[in-house]
């Protein structure tokens, strides 16, 4: 299973929407866990909606029939100031607290080690 981690520069709204669609033809539902957005710095409103947490919110998840999936956003990781950095292909621990409606996301300890991407050491 997975967390679809999602964060773009100067792209329009459009494009984002097209892009998860995208996702959805080619990653089965049941296998993500929970969608984590990172920063979208410079991106397109063309739709009003504010943001683009927002345009998923409203109207991307919910036309994909993902709109029961957790949704995380303003994970300081994109092209901004504070990019945090993630490693792609190691596992997390993504918990969720729904009674304070805080988060966390944590890199398991061993997982760095036993990845299998560019960075294995």
């Amino acid at each position: 299973s997975y967390i679809l981690f999602i964060e773009e520069i100067e792209e329009t709204a459009r494009n984002i929407d097209r892009m998860m669609h995208s996702i959805a033809m080619h990653l089965p539902k049941s296998s993500i866990k929970a969608i984590v957005c990172g920063e979208f710095t410079l991106c397109g409103d063309e739709f009003g909606l504010g943001s683009i947490e927002k345009l998923l919110l409203a109207h991307t998840l919910p036309s994909l029939g993902w709109d029961d999936i957790p949704l995380i956003c303003s994970l300081p990781c994109g092209h901004g100031k504070k990019n945090l950095p993630l490693v792609q292909g190691a596992e997390y621990r993504l918990r969720f607290d729904s009674s304070t409606l805080k988060s966390s996301l944590s890199l398991l300890e061993d997982s760095f080690r036993n990845s299998t991407g560019p960075f294995r050491g």
